[in-house]
């Protein structure tokens, strides 16, 4: 389904509001094993930076695994915006104010250490003050009182008529020499949640290598194709790019989609077109 809560967040160092979930089965199977889905956290001292994150057994911040990403709202603390969840057994996608910043794909394979998102899950609104994040940088007394201000919460189911899409990526790799650890789809907001990225398959007899993922329809997303898997690091592997084919800071490939699945060409690694 589909998450949206309309807030005005509190402004002033030591604030750290949260819109937030955990899993039922929390009781039973503790924290993280229950899973925890961020919406939105904010802190302070850090003002217009908005985060979402999901926290399991194996992606935690306890040992700094943690999936997360970030996106600047400049008035976050001047008015009001939406902040929104869609959850479906593919993936978590995560907006503001309808527009895409953090998107983590289900690759688990059924590891319910990587995805306990199958089970129900109970959702928190509070403002903290301090705490280890909060108040990493002290608190303000002056900025009291602090107050996070909630216009609506809503909570809708997917309809049965809502369709995803399926994207078949390729990349010929006939230039390049392969890595041990294979090719995979990485980078830009396609991949964010995904240490390392999104593994891809080779197609037996040729140089292409393949992934097909499941994806909202009318939505956009930026990535790129990575020699090797890298999880620990933002060095290593990329393809470069130019700017006749890259957009955005580092120079990403960019893919729109519509409603209809779809197959893309085969593009050689590093270039903007299919190889010679």
């Amino acid at each position: 389904g589909r998450f949206d809560i309309r807030a005005k967040l509190p402004k002033g160092n030591g604030s750290w509001p949260a819109i937030w979930m955990l899993g039922e089965n929390i009781s039973t199977v503790g924290w993280p094993n229950c899973g925890e889905i961020d919406i939105m956290e904010h802190v302070g001292f850090d003002d217009g930076v908005i985060h979402g994150s999901i926290h399991t057994e194996d992606h935690n911040h306890m040992n700094n695994t943690q999936k997360s990403g970030t996106t600047f709202i400049e008035t976050a603390t001047d008015s009001f915006h939406v902040y929104s969840l869609e959850w479906t057994p593919y993936y978590l996608h995560y907006l503001v104010d309808d527009e895409s910043y953090f998107f983590v794909y289900n690759a688990s394979n059924g590891d319910v250490a990587k995805w306990p998102f199958d089970e129900p899950q109970y959702i928190i609104l509070n403002l903290a003050i301090g705490g280890d994040w909060g108040g990493a940088q002290g608190i303000d007394p002056s900025a009291f009182p602090m107050k996070m201000l909630v216009d609506y919460v809503r909570v809708y189911k997917m309809s049965e008529n809502f369709n995803n899409v399926q994207v078949k990526f390729q990349v010929d790799m006939k230039n390049e020499t392969i890595s041990g650890t294979g090719v995979w789809l990485s980078g830009g907001n396609i991949s964010s949640g995904q240490p390392g990225g999104l593994q891809m398959q080779a197609v037996s007899d040729t140089s292409i290598w393949e992934t097909t993922l499941t994806l909202p329809p009318n939505s956009s997303y930026t990535y790129k194709f990575r020699n090797g898997h890298y999880p620990g690091t933002w060095s290593g592997g990329w393809e470069v790019l130019t700017s006749e084919c890259g957009v955005g800071q580092y120079n990403d490939r960019w893919l729109s989609i519509g409603v209809s699945d779809t197959t893309l060409a085969p593009v050689c690694f590093g270039e903007c077109s299919a190889c010679d």
